[in-house]
């Protein structure tokens, strides 16, 4: 087994009945991003550090079961369509967004901003959901980022909010293997200064962004949890600056945690408690 094998799963590896198989084909998949949507065997076979005729394996039968598909003329290999309707499924399937019910529809016509719901992805944060406001000014925002699409952790309200389910210690070991990307003049490249920030998220109970992952885009979010009390997703309010600010984004603080909290009340927890035997 190569180096890289096998190295992202921990302890997991004890496991005997854990396939070493099973997880290479998906660091194959996962590999493929939007900056790098075509890939080779070789560049495949370097990341993975392993041999190219075990690349060469691994990835003609993703081809055949409906993962990857091989330009004819290139032979490179792209993501094909099918992990589109898993990722659709998993979506579906999020405990947050089957709770959510009509809540981002109320809250947008109550506030006139979009709506989004996100949990975590790594660093960065995942959209689970979303209900795109039409009022004067907001009808273009959310088009760019839809249901699947992630936003950087350190430059969004949402991805601020769920960075603040992580304990101090974790934070600060995750912020050690992180580059904090810049994207506008406003987004805060400085660990030290994140730290601060998510200390305060987890004071408040609330975070901002202020035009830190895209100029004139505002921003604030509110953890939801799930009926046991963990946090497992994000609720936010994103708009278009000058036609609805900042400022005017607080003044909905309250109806916020009033729908995450509605929401929260039906998130099932990851393991629902053990009905205790009644006494014979």
């Amino acid at each position: 087994m190569s180096p890289r094998m096998g190295t992202h799963s921990g302890k997991q590896l004890n496991e005997p009945r854990y396939s070493q198989s099973l997880e290479t084909g998906l660091l194959v998949m996962k590999g493929f991003s939007s900056e790098h949507p075509v890939q080779g065997i070789a560049e495949v076979a370097d990341r993975l550090e392993a041999s190219r005729s075990t690349v060469h394996r691994y990835m003609t039968t993703l081809v055949a079961l409906g993962m990857l598909e091989q330009h004819p003329r290139t032979r490179r290999y792209r993501v094909a369509l099918l992990p589109v309707d898993l990722g659709r499924a998993a979506l579906d399937a999020n405990r947050v967004v089957q709770a959510t019910g009509d809540a981002l529809q109320k809250l947008r016509r109550q506030t006139g901003c979009t709506v989004r719901t996100a949990t975590a992805i790594g660093f960065d944060a995942v959209i689970l959901d979303s209900a795109r406001s039409f009022a004067p000014g907001q009808g273009l925002l959310g088009v760019q980022l839809r249901r699947g699409a992630t936003v950087p952790g350190h430059a969004t309200a949402l991805g601020k909010v769920m960075l603040s389910t992580l304990e101090p210690k974790q934070l600060k070991d995750q912020l050690a293997a992180a580059k904090l990307s810049k994207h506008t003049g406003k987004t805060s490249t400085s660990k030290r200064a994140l730290e601060t920030e998510i200390a305060d998220v987890r004071k408040n109970g609330y975070a901002i962004e202020d035009e830190e992952h895209e100029l004139g885009v505002v921003s604030i979010a509110v953890p939801v949890a799930d009926s046991d009390g963990a946090q497992v997703g994000a609720l936010g309010l994103v708009a278009h600056t000058p036609e609805i600010t900042l400022k005017t984004l607080r003044t909905h603080l309250n109806a916020l945690q009033a729908a995450a909290g509605k929401i929260s009340s039906g998130v099932e927890p990851a393991e629902p408690k053990r009905r205790k035997r009644s006494a014979a």
